[in-house]
């Protein structure tokens, strides 16, 4: 895994069942405390990284965990970062091995006339992209460089296209952005060191 991978899933509710995860989960869900919608969603997050970690090492069995600020983590190895991300019941994992970590996002198509208000606000020269695919774009910088989304607010933000990426600057360095449009959403993903590639 020179590159990082990136997997999307469709799942829906019946994932969300807590038999899918290990007894470590099980125990982590349960001092967590959630309910309803962020049950799920946590449940989800955790079965989508398990898939996309079978699909990349078939056989092996990996702990999923959290760091201290929440975000998910691949416990027991330095080896693999992980980056994760949903819109309803679609779900996005990165993964990467070493020291390089990722960021992405996945944002749906369906979510374009509320960005455009949204980035309409941040007045922003912005090039003729769709939002969602910007706003993605956005979210992965900021995942990348561990901050939030209020950084937007006093940023020099800049996104611009370059072949089949994008580069966005004002959050941190230039960062090169990468995506895929499926039917329904844009998946965006950039690294902390230059080689990451689509």
């Amino acid at each position: 895994m020179g590159q990082p991978e990136i997997h999307t899933f469709e799942l829906s509710e019946s994932f969300a069942d807590e038999t899918f995860l290990s007894k470590d989960e099980q125990r982590r869900l349960k001092s967590l405390a959630y309910t309803g919608g962020r049950r799920k969603e946590w449940i989800l997050g955790r079965v989508a990284i398990h898939r996309a970690l079978e699909e990349d090492f078939p056989g092996e069995r990996f702990e999923i965990g959290s760091t201290p600020r929440g975000a998910p983590c691949v416990n027991g190895t330095t080896r693999l970062n992980v980056s994760l991300s949903h819109d309803g019941d679609f779900f996005g994992v990165a993964l990467t091995e070493g020291r390089r970590e990722v960021g992405m996002d996945v944002c749906r198509i369906s979510h374009s006339s509320r960005l455009t208000r949204i980035l309409q606000r941040l007045a922003l020269d912005l090039p003729n992209l769709p939002p969602s695919l910007i706003w993605a774009s956005f979210e992965a910088v900021l995942k990348i460089h561990k901050r939030g989304i209020t950084a937007l607010l006093d940023a020099d933000l800049t996104i611009n296209p370059q072949g089949d990426s994008l580069f966005v600057t004002g959050i941190g360095t230039a960062d090169q952005v990468f995506y895929r449009k499926q039917p329904e959403y844009f998946v965006a993903w950039c690294c902390s060191e230059a080689e990451c590639t689509s």
